[in-house]
């Protein structure tokens, strides 16, 4: 995918707020953050000042411990969140799953899948524990691990995804509809900066899948149809050594499509304390 260049939310500025300082969203593999000296006096506004904006459809910001809402912009606003759809299947996956359990890939699995997604390369009939199945999908982004997540929990994707508008639902959130597990385009597809926050949220008290999530590189034993994979995160706020390493990131997902853009839940925790960063578009 190409590079291009997103003025990322401005977490210094809500951080220097609340005496705790981070760069704010760090992006997929080929995304990155603008340096204009604009975007720096960007940051310096007044937290939820009239003049403070980010360059996305959607925004929020969440001090996790206090639920205190540092910043939002149109975020009850619908938007595609692409793969930041994961966190709600990672998040049930876990829930009504065992990580030991070995899962079979099966082909409808691979079914209905865009050939340009992301993906891990799994195969019809390949066997791997739930747990390297959910790093394929949290790290890699792998479209397909979703689908085999989904049949593993609820028998189909289609019961998946009810489960997952009823725990949307459970959760609180008011503009979200799920259409798939994965976040490939579906005009029926959609969520708001608000509702993220809340799944993200419930997630995060998940140790495991803080583990997850804020890994940077994980390897995938040998399965019976595959050598080892060496499994790399999108997120370079994790990534020693890009431009973008920020020490205190802990996750959480990016996201791309054409339709939704450029898409990312970020967190950072220093001092005990968590920010939740969403940014949509």
């Amino acid at each position: 995918m190409k590079k291009i260049q997103l003025l990322s939310l401005l977490l210094t500025a809500a951080l220097l707020c609340a005496s705790f300082s981070l760069p704010v969203c760090a992006v997929g593999a080929d995304s990155a953050f603008s340096d204009s000296a604009s975007d720096a006096a960007a940051g310096q506004a007044a937290i939820g000042g009239p003049s403070h904006t980010v360059r996305a459809k959607s925004a929020l910001l969440l001090e996790l411990n206090s639920d205190q809402i540092l910043l939002e912009q149109n975020a009850d606003q619908q938007i595609y969140p692409a793969s930041l759809t994961k966190i709600m299947t990672c998040l049930l996956t876990l829930e009504h799953g065992t990580l030991s359990d070995v899962v079979t890939v099966s082909e409808t699995a691979l079914q209905n899948l865009d050939a340009a997604g992301s993906t891990a390369g799994l195969q019809a009939g390949e066997q791997l524990t739930l747990e390297q199945l959910l790093y394929c999908m949290m790290l890699s982004s792998a479209n397909e691990a979703c689908n085999v997540a989904a049949e593993y929990v609820a028998g189909s994707v289609e019961a998946f995804v009810d489960m997952m508008n009823a725990e949307a639902a459970a959760l609180g959130c008011t503009g979200t509809h799920f259409a798939n597990p994965h976040g490939l385009h579906d005009e029926n597809h959609y969520t708001t900066a608000r509702d993220l926050s809340l799944i993200a949220k419930e997630a995060l008290k998940s140790e495991t899948f803080q583990t997850i999530t804020s890994t940077v590189a994980y390897e995938v034993p040998a399965t019976n149809l595959s050598e080892a994979r060496e499994l790399q995160t999108t997120n370079l706020l994790e990534t020693p050594g890009s431009r973008y390493y920020y020490e205190y990131a802990s996750g959480v997902k990016t996201g791309f499509t054409r339709a939704a853009g450029r898409c990312l839940v970020s967190a950072a925790e220093r001092n005990g304390r968590t920010i939740i960063a969403v940014t949509l578009n």
